[in-house]
């Protein structure tokens, strides 16, 4: 609404790090050519290669160590 433009909007708002009061310094529109799915795609695409960078030095060390389960002899 550009009635509320440079006006506080809301209450303060209570946060994790602290109080947060809104206002509105200019107002714009954007365009919604914006395709969710392409961007979902991309998402899980990241993602995918984001757990292959961090899950490639644990596999790497499983396989090269020689660990024995005992707990069986306890329980």
């Amino acid at each position: 609404n550009s009635a509320n433009k440079g006006k506080v909007i809301s209450e303060p708002i209570d946060g994790v790090s602290g109080v947060y009061v809104l206002r509105v310094d200019d107002q714009a529109t954007t365009p919604q050519t914006v395709n969710i799915e392409e961007q979902r795609k991309q998402l899980r695409d990241s993602k995918k290669q984001n757990s292959r960078f961090t899950s490639q030095p644990v596999i790497i060390l499983r396989k090269q160590a020689k660990i024995k389960d005992n707990r069986s002899n306890f329980y």
